[in-house]
């Protein structure tokens, strides 16, 4: 007769691989919202720097100074995404648009070529800060 088997070990709680489905569902929305709202600055600043005696290419200049910087950011912004992985990535890239953004909007305590020069600086900085938002969402 064989003696008797030793019961069946306990199953180990199974670990996910990688952020829960909600996470990445809430992320998802919140990445929405925050692309509404970047497509949505433009065609405001436009027509708030009309109001404001800006010509059409001043105001193209300003509105293509965010493209190009975010363009020439992507290949350091995924370096950093590298460095120090993309949670940590995602939320300095959010904390720093959104302070950017919000930054932008005293730049109404200027009048003249000092207006026009802060709120190039800020478009410039809401653009070096937009790209590690992006790279960071893709691999999440």
């Amino acid at each position: 007769m064989l003696p008797p088997s030793p019961p069946p070990p306990e199953p180990a709680a199974v670990q996910p691989d990688g952020p829960s489905r909600r996470s990445v569902h809430g992320l998802d929305a919140f990445t929405f919202f925050v692309a509404d709202v970047q497509t949505g600055f433009g065609p405001f600043i436009a027509v708030y720097l009309t109001t404001h005696a800006w010509t059409q290419t001043n105001i193209g200049l300003l509105l293509t100074v965010t493209g190009l910087v975010s363009l020439a950011g992507q290949i350091p912004g995924g370096a950093l995404l590298d460095r120090f992985g993309s949670t940590k990535i995602y939320t300095a890239a959010l904390a720093l648009w959104s302070s950017f953004t919000l930054l932008q909007g005293f730049s109404g305590a200027f009048t003249g070529l000092a207006a026009a020069v802060a709120l190039f600086f800020m478009r410039f900085l809401v653009g070096l800060a937009e790209p590690r938002g992006g790279v960071a969402k893709r691999d999440f």
